[in-house]
């Protein structure tokens, strides 16, 4: 299968929870997923990569119809009473993609192009 780019009409199509979201602001997020997602990568895995990386980004920065983007930075939420905790940790720091299920995914297709590299001492 050749390689197309993802777009925000391919984002929208393959994830309707960001068709409100404007097609300039897709587009950007796009152009910063193919910083990490470059021709390195299997062509039968560069678009969909592409629509994660970037529904994750957007999702983190609390855009989209999603539950996760709905709640993005915060920890705790206590609906009796109404009670709302923003995360200011940083425990997630070095696993950033495991915040949100696009990223989850991603993460799963980056090991696949991009296995560890095992290095043994002599």
């Amino acid at each position: 299968m050749a390689y197309t780019a993802a777009t925000a009409t391919t984002l929208k199509a393959r994830f309707p929870a960001f068709a409100d979201v404007t097609d300039a602001v897709i587009e950007a997020a796009l152009v910063r997923a193919r910083r990490v997602v470059d021709d390195s990568w299997l062509a039968d895995d560069r678009q969909e990569a592409e629509h994660l990386h970037a529904a994750h980004e957007m999702t983190m920065e609390g855009l989209g119809s999603t539950n996760e983007a709905q709640l993005a930075g915060f920890k705790k939420l206590k609906l009796g009473t109404l009670e709302l905790e923003r995360d200011t940790s940083t425990a997630n720091y070095d696993a950033p993609y495991g915040q949100t299920t696009f990223g989850q995914r991603f993460r799963d297709i980056l090991r696949r192009n991009h296995p560890g590299i095992l290095a043994i001492g002599g």
